[in-house]
């Protein structure tokens, strides 16, 4: 279990490295050809304010008119 996310303290980018030389070893072992990290990490924020609700095609009318505003 990972307490502490070691990837941003300085000093600690040859344990990092090791780390990931470590997963690509065991990726190869039971190949998993999923990437290691995603090629656009964006920040860890969450503004409730700016989420767009929209409705899908399967949503009951009762959740329509609870959450949508639908009559």
């Amino acid at each position: 279990m990972e307490l502490n996310n070691l990837a941003y303290i300085p000093g600690m980018e040859d344990r990092l490295k090791e780390m990931f030389e470590q997963m690509e070893k065991w990726q190869l072992a039971v190949k998993d050809t999923v990437a290691l990290t995603s090629p656009v990490i964006l920040p860890m924020e969450y503004d409730p304010a700016r989420l767009v609700r929209k409705p899908d095609q399967w949503q009951p009318e009762y959740t329509l008119k609870k959450y949508f505003n639908r009559n």
